[in-house]
């Protein structure tokens, strides 16, 4: 990024996506580069989700498995969060909002998974959100003019 401007800014001339290979010259390699954006945001959100799941085992040869699994997880995910980091200090306003909106989206869809799996623990689905024929005891909020 040797002259690159340090504000964000629309134009795409001489823009190289992370390797000098890879020029975003016209609209198609644009949409390319959104996309390798994405893939990117999407894996790393993915890898901290395997990450964040709680792994207790109590098999002294299977935790050394696990650690060693979630320490190549941790190595690509930091990996991934460095390659978006050097995205957005490019300042170009189009990459920076794929990568805002790739992370956000994903994460949506994470916490969708998150919530599903939550519910369909037990084998209920969303019968635990209903009340068990017991009215529900509604606070009510007092706002005075005082």
């Amino acid at each position: 990024m040797e002259g690159g401007k340090q504000w964000f800014h629309s134009d795409a001339n001489d823009l190289h996506l992370l390797f000098e290979f890879f020029s975003l010259h016209d609209s198609s390699s644009m949409w390319i580069g959104y996309l390798v954006v994405w893939l990117i945001c999407t894996v790393e959100r993915w890898t901290t989700y395997c990450l964040d799941k709680n792994c207790s085992q109590h098999d002294t040869a299977r935790r050394l498995v696990a650690i060693a699994k979630r320490t190549v997880l941790y190595g690509i995910a930091t990996t991934l969060r460095l390659l978006y980091m050097l995205v957005v200090m490019y300042f170009n306003t189009n990459l920076f909002i794929a990568v805002v909106a790739s992370l956000t989206l994903s994460q949506c869809i994470i916490e969708i998974i998150r919530l599903k799996r939550q519910f369909n623990h037990d084998g209920n689905g969303y019968s635990d959100l209903r009340s068990s024929n017991e009215d529900l005891i509604i606070p009510k909020i007092i706002i005075s003019d005082e």
